[in-house]
């Protein structure tokens, strides 16, 4: 079984060992093979293959070099963005999942990149589809690998219990709220819709034919609906428990008063404990995650554990407590 080893230290050197360590040596074996190819090869390689399997694309060798290169690269990237908030302590499987998918990506590329040189050398041009099953199989061992050596992450730690709202019997109360995304994703979602946007005009103003321009409008489309599910909910509580719903209208969540079993407030780090921002789901539970902070943990009767960051969620909580207690006593 996988090591249960929760030590900080040994987190962090496992994490560089597979994420940083590991994409850099197999990149490192691939641009080797292939510097040792290249002068077996000619001029021009084919680096494109049509649906049928035949060449349709010639290039300088040099050019799956440096697209080994780059993928190794992004793939270190991938891992360096993460890291940072790993060496502070972070909690979360997440970064687990990185590390071992960095590693596994650059091992699958460096196998296709070096393989479809090393295939050419003695003047095959024939696709290089075969190598995709050595690069899964490699990818997957590399990633297996990955994941054994790195501990499992401490499970997460009890939320604070609250104490429900005191209410007058018969007496009604109602909380609302819009949860805002923090600054840095607002920015990113934003730059997301112009690009997009830029490539539906882009489209039409080149008199690109029908089909490409619906698909432009389509893709505008799908991103304006899924900035929406990140950007902005509003929440509501009242007597009939609580109601979540996007700026969009849709998606839209409400737990009955009488399905919410326990509440209690937690501390969330999103991209450590959820792996992102928006709608995720992590170690079975649901979580509506627009930034990092304070959160609102429900335990419910009939499905899985809801998290909701909110701004004052010891309010929110200590009203979602009393209301239902109160369905549970009618």
């Amino acid at each position: 079984m996988p090591s249960t080893d929760h030590s900080a230290t040994r987190r962090r050197l496992t994490y560089v060992a597979v994420g940083f360590v590991t994409p850099a040596l197999v990149t490192l074996i691939a641009v080797v093979v292939q510097a040792m190819a290249i002068a077996e090869l000619p001029a021009e390689v084919a680096v494109h293959w049509n649906a049928s399997g035949d060449a349709d694309r010639w290039g300088s060798p040099w050019t799956m070099v440096i697209g080994a290169i780059v993928v190794g690269l992004v793939s270190i990237g991938v891992s360096a963005v993460n890291y940072r908030q790993l060496r502070e302590g972070t909690p979360g499987g997440t970064f687990r999942w990185v590390s071992t998918a960095s590693a596994a990506l650059a091992t699958a590329t460096a196998v296709i990149f070096a393989g479809t040189l090393v295939a050419q050398t003695d003047g095959d041009t024939a696709s290089p589809v075969s190598l995709i099953g050595i690069a899964a199989i490699a990818a997957l061992l590399v990633g297996a690998v990955g994941w054994y050596v790195q501990p499992t992450d401490p499970p997460a730690e009890p939320g604070r219990r609250v104490e429900p709202m005191g209410l007058a019997p018969g007496g009604r109360a109602v909380w609302l709220h819009t949860v805002t995304a923090s600054r840095g994703i607002l920015v990113v979602t934003a730059l997301i819709f112009v690009f997009a946007l830029i490539c539906m005009l882009v489209a039409w103003m080149n008199g690109g034919s029908t089909s490409a321009l619906w698909a432009a409008i389509a893709i505008v489309v799908i991103t304006i609906a899924a900035i929406s599910t990140i950007v902005a909910y509003h929440v509501r509580i009242d007597s009939t428990g609580l109601t979540v719903r996007s700026i969009a209208g849709l998606p839209r969540w409400h737990v009955p008063a009488h399905d919410i079993e326990d509440v209690s407030v937690i501390d969330v780090r999103a991209i450590g404990d959820f792996g992102g921002y928006g709608i995720r789901f992590s170690r079975g539970r649901m979580g509506i995650v627009l930034r990092s902070g304070t959160a609102v943990a429900i335990t419910r009767t009939n499905s899985r554990p809801l998290v909701i960051t909110i701004d004052d969620a010891a309010t929110a909580a200590a009203l979602l407590a009393a209301v239902s207690m109160r369905a549970r006593e009618q």
